[in-house]
């Protein structure tokens, strides 16, 4: 399922054209896939939220798709194969990711596939506001005033899982979240967006 999300998330990066030459694994152990824009390196995680285990068997089986998010210890390896140069022999490149897009979606992981092939068009909103964003393939929270400036959401069914699980029923969202079913998407304007 994660090989199958990293396949097409890569896919539709260079499609976007927001990966300069083909993304790649950068960790295997802790499942990251890495891309160069720019002069920017950019990069997605993978992390098991929850998972069915010994003594928790009715556990959901939820991953949150972290974008920029954690400290990572990027390799000079690494750098290298993504064609970043060094600007002179005592200054190895070191890269920085873009701000904009450390977010963390959490969701079901059959929802996985569905959010890589559109997660590139909401990073290409979130860089330039000026672009519109539809709404994510499948009913999402999110948690702040929009899809153009959150950086936290889950799906819908990912919440009721894990909330059902966690707690024995569906906890109501906080305060500042913007329910799936509030969601609407946004036009390609400056401002804050817009929920109904």
């Amino acid at each position: 399922m994660w090989a199958r999300f990293f396949e097409v998330l890569g896919e539709h990066l260079q499609r976007a054209g927001l990966a300069d030459r083909p993304p790649l694994i950068a960790d295997r152990r802790r499942r990251v896939l890495a891309w160069r824009r720019g002069e920017r390196l950019e990069r997605v995680e993978l992390v098991s939220w929850s998972r069915p285990a010994p003594g928790r068997t009715r556990a959901p089986s939820i991953t949150r798709i972290a974008g920029n998010h954690f400290a990572f210890d990027v390799s000079q390896a690494l750098v290298s194969r993504l064609g970043f140069r060094p600007t002179s022999p005592w200054s190895p490149p070191r890269p920085r990711s873009t701000p904009e897009l450390d977010f963390e979606w959490t969701a079901l992981d059959d929802e996985l596939e569905a959010l890589a092939r559109w997660l590139p068009s909401w990073m290409q909103a979130k860089l330039d506001p000026s672009l519109g964003i539809a709404l994510p393939p499948v009913p999402s929270h999110v948690f702040g005033r929009s899809l153009h400036t959150s950086v936290y959401a889950w799906t819908r069914a990912a919440w009721d899982a894990w909330t059902t699980y966690d707690v024995g029923k569906i906890e109501p969202l906080p305060w500042y979240a913007i329910p799936a079913d509030m969601l609407v998407a946004e036009p390609g304007e400056p401002g804050l967006g817009r929920y109904c």
